[in-house]
């Protein structure tokens, strides 16, 4: 995933690190933060506008559009509207094995791997597992009662809908994957608080507090 780290560096030289005052322009500028297996930067542009990105473990996301100050607060909206990634089912067709079997594919029909996948009996009993690099994902006995299965990727905190399972007609469900604006960053008017000379970002469970630029 491409990172804003050079664009952002650039604008820094452009545009003083800011006191936080009463005026939106006075906390335009750029920010970071840097924690365990953290690293992210924000820059507010002095016209409204913001770039953002974050690298957290395995995750890496961004997003570009449009701030405005609230009081103590800072409100992100992500522009242009973000297309959320789809999981769809192609067909579900019969297969020699008495297992139950699920492909995910891209549009390019190229295999899927690690796609986190997860079958609910009738009962609520649930059993989970991945695909793997070829894209399947194998319920050795998944057994005769109605059914249904969902997929998701949750490192970008992606689920699917839950798709029904019938056996009868068919133990091997072709699904695909369509990642649309994976990565990118769904914020609507997400509030970033303003807090001592700092800026702090509720994500994925983490307070990510950004200092200006060219604090030391």
């Amino acid at each position: 995933m491409r990172r804003f780290s050079s664009c952002l560096a650039g604008l820094q030289l452009l545009l003083a690190a800011p006191a936080l005052a009463e005026t939106p322009s006075d906390i335009a500028g750029g920010y970071f933060t840097s924690q365990p297996e953290v690293a992210s930067e924000l820059m507010l542009k002095p016209d409204g506008r913001f770039q953002w990105y974050l690298s957290y473990g395995a995750l890496d996301e961004n997003a570009t559009g449009s701030w405005k100050r609230q009081g103590d607060t800072v409100l992100l909206t992500t522009e242009p509207v973000v297309t959320p990634p789809r999981f769809s089912l192609d067909a579900a067709v019969p297969d020699p094995e008495k297992a139950l079997k699920i492909r995910v594919a891209g549009p390019d029909g190229k295999p899927i791997g690690r796609v986190d996948v997860a079958l609910t009996a009738a009962d609520g009993t649930v059993q989970a597992t991945a695909t793997d690099e070829n894209g399947y994902a194998l319920f050795a006995k998944p057994g005769t009662r109605s059914q249904s299965v969902k997929l998701g990727i949750r490192v970008f905190g992606v689920a699917s809908e839950a798709f029904p399972v019938d056996l009868a007609k068919g133990n091997l469900m072709l699904f695909r994957f369509e990642p649309n604006d994976l990565g990118r960053a769904d914020f609507k008017a997400e509030p970033v608080r303003i807090r001592d000379g700092a800026l702090v970002l509720d994500r994925w469970g983490i307070a990510l507090t950004y200092h200006p630029a060219d604090a030391e």
